[in-house]
């Protein structure tokens, strides 16, 4: 699995190139829940820590897809997300980069997990999200709320799969 590194002065993003040609890939695949899957898996989500601070990082958000489609699924989403927030670290759709915005412009040949996972068969949904891990929209992360906020995130997942 080939890496690289993109620097711009709001965000550093690890990212993956989905060479599936290499024997080492095609490994990965084979091993991974979601290489495994067979076509059943219907979203997928990646979760990390934005940059430091300041705009962009203290919220937590999705981060856009250039698949309009896909955009259009994250947005319905971020909605059952936002009706379904109990009060553990707030969520806002609101605060969702759309592709083309601020650092969310990168075309080169190395691929995000939103953009790889997008390639998957039978997949509705695939989005990378940025969930800061010391304040998250004025609130302090803090354990008990980020579990509050993955059982709103289960409820949301159900609704929408169930729409489905």
């Amino acid at each position: 699995m080939t890496r690289g590194r993109i620097e711009s002065p709001t965000i550093t993003t690890w990212i993956t190139r989905a060479n599936r040609s290499t024997p080492r890939c095609a490994r990965c695949g084979r091993w991974s829940p979601i290489g495994r899957a067979g076509g059943r898996l219907r979203a997928a989500f990646d979760f990390h820590c934005p940059w430091i601070r300041g705009k962009h990082n203290e919220d937590f958000y999705f981060v856009g897809s250039k698949d309009p489609g896909n955009w259009e699924r994250i947005q319905e989403f971020s909605r059952l997300l936002e009706a379904e927030c109990s009060g553990g670290l707030p969520f806002e759709s609101k605060h969702n980069l759309p592709y083309g915005q601020a650092w969310n412009t990168y075309e080169g040949p190395l691929v995000s997990f939103g953009r790889w996972a997008g390639t998957l068969p039978g997949l509705w949904l695939s989005a990378s999200s940025e969930t800061p891990y010391s304040h998250c929209g004025g609130v302090e992360t803090l354990p008990e709320r980020a579990r509050t906020l993955g059982r709103d995130f289960a409820r949301a997942l159900r609704k929408f799969l169930e729409n489905r």
